[in-house]
């Protein structure tokens, strides 16, 4: 026989008041052949990492009256930008071309005539990965200066890195063995012992990252921190 209780059933039977965490719970009791009772339980764990990488494009637009100097323009800037992040020490595997398209365009003149002049657009972004993250900012003004003129970003990575995911890995074992003891208490019984548990994955969660710009110092950008974020489905049984 297969009872399904979710935790209203169980907080009537409580009657206190409990942790949000403890709300959002679902669990499924089972009465087996030998007539022990068992409950399916998720736990939740997370564990603080520091920001690994971020990803950023640097894009040049570029304009001229032909398509060829449209093109040479802007393979001008693109390759000071390069040269720039291989000053600062960002390896050419961490550059790529991400865009390069080439069009017919207009825009106004800029005396007061106000005329119209026909030419060609040439736009060429560049995904740049930055693994040290302290110079982004230092970096993203030096593209500037060498002629970027379409900045976005930053993206972060959301690989959990191992050691970060012990301790996120013990908080979730932690989280399901005080649910079990809850929902046992609930029922008057006893945790026994686990039966199964089985490792729901982990990954990191990027939080916003700031970024101001000081007229004295440049751009500064605050990565913040990431948060891995771990679960486990363990199998408990109880006992009167």
């Amino acid at each position: 026989m297969d009872i399904r209780l979710n935790h209203k059933h169980f907080l009537a039977l409580a009657g206190v008041a409990v942790a949000p965490w403890l709300i959002a719970a679902t669990i499924e009791a089972t009465t087996t052949a030998d007539n022990a009772t068992r409950i399916d339980i998720v736990g939740y764990g997370s564990a603080p990492q520091p920001v690994q990488l971020l990803t950023m494009s640097a894009g040049v637009e570029t304009f001229d009256t032909s398509a060829s100097g449209a093109m040479t323009a802007n393979s001008t800037a693109v390759a000071a930008i390069r040269r720039d992040l291989a000053r600062y020490g960002v390896a050419a595997n961490d550059v790529r071309s991400s865009q390069l398209s080439l069009q017919p365009s207009s825009r106004s003149d800029d005396s007061d005539r106000g005329r119209t002049i026909k030419g060609f657009r040439v736009v060429h972004t560049l995904t740049v990965t930055f693994r040290d993250v302290g110079k982004t900012g230092a970096v993203m003004d030096t593209l500037v200066a060498a002629g970027a003129n379409q900045i976005n970003g930053p993206r972060f990575s959301s690989e959990a890195r191992p050691e970060i995911l012990g301790p996120a890995r013990l908080a979730a074992i932690r989280d399901a063995e005080q649910r079990a003891q809850f929902y046992a208490r609930a029922l008057g019984m006893k945790v026994k012992r686990v039966v199964t548990m089985h490792d729901g994955g982990g990954y990191a969660t990027p939080q916003p990252a700031l970024m101001r710009l000081d007229a004295g110092n440049g751009t500064d950008l605050a990565p913040g921190q990431d948060q891995v974020q771990v679960s486990v489905v363990a199998q408990y049984e109880l006992t009167r």
